[in-house]
C-alpha cells in the first residue's frame, strides 16, 4: 500500500512539472543543429542552421510552426546568424574554419541568394538597426572581423577594429550608428566593442568578467545586457562604460537574449534553459522549457508569442509568454537571478 501510495505521489510530482511548461515542442524535419530564428508575424518565421561539416539548413513556416519547410539554403556552409530589415528583405550569415557566408532574401525567406563578401572568417551574428535609414547593417565573427552594409547587404566592407584572433559572436545595434559587439575566446576571454560612429571607431570595453559572451542585447543607447559562459548575465546603464556582473553560474552556457519590449525579456541557453525578466532585467525567473536540448536562439514577436531553437533540430514554441496559463495564477515561478 505504501508503494501504491509513493507511486502515485510521484505520478502528481511529475505531471505537476510537466505541466508548468507552456512551451510546445515542434518538428522541423531535421536534427541538425538550429542556430537562429526570426518570425515576421504570428504566422510566418524562418530558421538557420546546419553543421560544421558542411550541412546548411533553412526551415520556414507559414503556420506557427505547425508545419516547417525546408528551404534551398543554396550553399553547403555552417549559417549561424540572421535578421531582417523588413518582411521580405533579410540577411543570413554564417561559415566555418575555412570560409563564410552571406545570404540575402527578398521575398520573405522563400529563396536566398549568395552576397560577394571581403572576408574568409567565419560570420556569427548580424544586426539591422529598428531606426535609421533601413539600408544599414552589421556583422561580426571570428578574429575580429566586422562587416558593414549600407546598402541593405548587397555589398559589405570592412570596419576597423582591434581586438586580435578574438572571436565575436553577438552584435546589436539600436540604431544606425550605435551598436554593440560581444564575444571573447574559448579559454575564457571576453571581450566587447562599442561604436557611435556608425563603426567608424570601435572602443574596447571592460566586461568585468572573464567568461566567453555568447549574446548581447540593448533595450535603447544606454541600458544593455550581455550573456556568455558559466551563467553570465551582465548589464551596464551608461552605454558600456561600466558592466555590472549580475550572475555566474559555473557549467550553464546561456547563448541568446531578446527583449521583447523595455520590460520583458528572454535569455536561452544549455540544457533547455530558459529564463524570463518582467522589471527590465533587475530579476531573472526560470522557465521550464520541457526539453533539455541546447537552446542557441531565441525571438518574440510579442510578449506572448516567441520560438526558441536549438541542437538536434530543437524548436519549441510558445503562445504564454512561456509560462503555463493553468499555473501562472497558482503558483508563482521561482526567482534565478538578481541585481
Amino acid at each position: 500500500m505504501k508503494i501504491f501510495i509513493l507511486m502515485v505521489c510521484l505520478s502528481l510530482s511529475f505531471q505537476s512539472v510537466y505541466s508548468q511548461t507552456g512551451w510546445v515542442i515542434q518538428a522541423g524535419g531535421t536534427t541538425d543543429a538550429l542556430f537562429d530564428v526570426h518570425f515576421f508575424d504570428n504566422s510566418t518565421g524562418v530558421i538557420a542552421g546546419g553543421t560544421a561539416t558542411n550541412t546548411a539548413v533553412i526551415l520556414r513556416t507559414t503556420d506557427s510552426g505547425a508545419n516547417w519547410n525546408s528551404i534551398s539554403p543554396n550553399t553547403t556552409v555552417l549559417l549561424r546568424g540572421m535578421d531582417f530589415i523588413n518582411s521580405s528583405t533579410g540577411i543570413i550569415v554564417g561559415g566555418n574554419a575555412a570560409e563564410s557566408v552571406i545570404l540575402r532574401t527578398t521575398d520573405s525567406g522563400l529563396n536566398w541568394a549568395l552576397i560577394n563578401h571581403p572576408t574568409i572568417n567565419a560570420l556569427r551574428s548580424v544586426s539591422f538597426p529598428p531606426t535609421g535609414t533601413g539600408f544599414i547593417g552589421y556583422t561580426v565573427g571570428f578574429n575580429g572581423i566586422v562587416l558593414k552594409t549600407t546598402d541593405a547587404g548587397e555589398s559589405w566592407n570592412v570596419q576597423p577594429v582591434n581586438i586580435g584572433t578574438l572571436m565575436l559572436f553577438s552584435v546589436h545595434f539600436t540604431d544606425a550608428n550605435t551598436g554593440t559587439a560581444v564575444g571573447g575566446s574559448q579559454f575564457d576571454t571576453a571581450v566587447i566593442i562599442r561604436t557611435t560612429n556608425g563603426g567608424f571607431n570601435w572602443v574596447q570595453q571592460t566586461p568585468n568578467t572573464t567568461n566567453l559572451l555568447r549574446g548581447v542585447y540593448f533595450l535603447n543607447t544606454n541600458t544593455g545586457f550581455a550573456v556568455g559562459n558559466n551563467g553570465t548575465i551582465l548589464k551596464t546603464s551608461d552605454g558600456g562604460d561600466n558592466w555590472a556582473l549580475t550572475s555566474n553560474i559555473p557549467g550553464l552556457f546561456l547563448r541568446d537574449i531578446f527583449f521583447v519590449n523595455s520590460v520583458i525579456g528572454f535569455i536561452c541557453g544549455s540544457n533547455g534553459k530558459i529564463f524570463k525578466t518582467s522589471d527590465s532585467g533587475n530579476t531573472w525567473d526560470t522557465i521550464p522549457s520541457g526539453i533539455n536540448k541546447d537552446l542557441q536562439a531565441i525571438s518574440f514577436i510579442n510578449e506572448f508569442v516567441g520560438t526558441a531553437v536549438g541542437f538536434d533540430g530543437a524548436i519549441i514554441h510558445t503562445n504564454s509568454g512561456g509560462i503555463n496559463p493553468a499555473v501562472a495564477n497558482s503558483e508563482s515561478v521561482p526567482s534565478l537571478f538578481y541585481l
